[in-house]
């Protein structure tokens, strides 16, 4: 099922189609399995750690890409560099969102790493995504090189290929006319 967004040259993902965001929800449960997995030595708390983090990130993750569908075709129009920078600010800006609020809420009832304080908390997240982040958009910029690569390859082969046709055309236009002008002049002066 394709989007009827245009192309865009930034070769952003379409973050509205679903198997995009099944992807990205995939690697949200990977890194809050990393996260739970870092934060806890035993199997005591990793379970109730990994639902709050898988929340936490699946939270992010879905809101950033209501957000990135909603803002693609302004993304589309802008440089590589602003759109990419878009994308990375506006995951940063919902992590920041989504932490408050969560340190609001939870942190006071103990739920989230009660080793911390709010802004240590808001802190350590932000950071995390900023890591998370910069490899996510660090894909898509070498995604659009290969992209690029790939298509600029293929125009050089159908160059080469229609370089190849030409000359093969060019030679057969011309040996038939001769030898026309030999047999049937008139129809080789049509010709």
């Amino acid at each position: 099922m394709k989007s009827d967004t245009p192309r865009s040259p930034v070769d952003l993902p379409d973050f509205c189609q679903p198997r995009a965001v099944f992807l990205l929800v995939l690697l949200g449960l990977l890194l809050a399995f990393l996260l739970a997995l870092a934060a806890h030595q035993g199997f005591s708390g990793f379970w109730n750690a990994l639902g709050l983090t898988a929340l936490m990130v699946e939270s992010i993750v879905l809101a950033s890409c209501l957000l990135l569908c909603a803002c693609r075709s302004f993304l589309i129009r802008l440089p590589a560099t602003a759109a990419f920078a878009t994308i990375f600010l506006v995951i940063q800006v919902l992590v920041v969102g989504f932490s408050w609020l969560a340190a609001r809420y939870f942190l006071p009832y103990g739920s989230l790493d009660p080793g911390l304080g709010h802004g240590q908390w808001i802190l350590r997240n932000l950071l995390i995504s900023l890591i998370a982040s910069l490899v996510f958009v660090r894909y898509l910029i070498l995604h659009r090189q290969w992209q690029t690569q790939v298509r600029a390859e293929a125009g050089a082969r159908l160059e080469a290929l229609q370089a190849r046709i030409r000359p093969h055309f060019l030679f057969n236009t011309l040996n038939t006319i001769a030898s026309l002008v030999g047999t049937r002049p008139d129809e080789a002066e049509q010709s």
